[in-house]
């Protein structure tokens, strides 16, 4: 607005003052951001769901694997390796059935892990360590649900640590630094927690 020379503004008419928006307009806008956070809302829910989804579809790929070949080629090798001494091995693994020094020892007497007869069962338990190791891992970066790991595998973890941590400990002395340390956390957080 332009003032004509020699008038001041104060002189000037007053403009009509700015038009305030109407009542629906505002209920209008009110009602945009309310469908604009139920959107964000639904997306996240969904994007949750799906990554949940996908949690546990790696969870029971992991459990597939272990049903079948070469997870279960391990398994049945060491089977077949304790079938003469399955009664003494079942009261040796079972909770509370011998201090992990008895069990170290037992399982150093039959297998002699350095004996080269024996390479195909030390490997079968340097390869399901490492199954173990992964399917933990999996659990402890989020990719796999942790509930299902835990109903499938944790007594199957826990039993076979049971037997075989001096064979595994000792490899890592030797051989691979990192093999069974997924393991040997999971069943340390596991013993934790049941002690709470």
């Amino acid at each position: 607005m332009t003032v004509a020379a020699g008038a001041t503004e104060e002189s000037q008419p007053d403009a009509p003052p700015p038009r305030q928006p109407g009542r629906w307009l505002i209920y209008l806008e009110a009602l945009s951001y309310l469908c604009t956070s139920l959107a964000l809302i639904g997306l996240f829910l969904q994007i949750s769901a799906d990554s949940s989804a996908q949690r546990s579809e790696m969870s029971l790929k992991h459990v597939e694997q272990f049903n079948t070949d070469p997870v279960n080629t391990h398994r049945l090798n060491l089977t077949r390796a304790w079938a003469n001494w399955r009664g003494e091995l079942a009261t040796i693994s079972a909770v509370g059935g011998g201090s992990r020094q008895a069990r170290a020892d037992f399982v150093n007497d039959r297998i002699k892990p350095f004996n080269p007869e024996n390479q195909s069962i030390l490997i079968s338990i340097y390869e399901l360590t490492a199954f173990y190791d992964r399917t933990l891992l999996c659990v402890d970066v989020g990719a796999c649900d942790k509930r299902i790991i835990d109903a499938y595998f944790e007594t199957i973890i826990r039993e076979f640590w049971g037997l075989y941590e001096h064979i595994i400990v000792e490899a890592r002395r030797h051989h691979s630094k990192n093999l069974g340390t997924v393991i040997e956390a999971y069943i340390a957080r596991k013993d934790e927690e049941n002690k709470q």
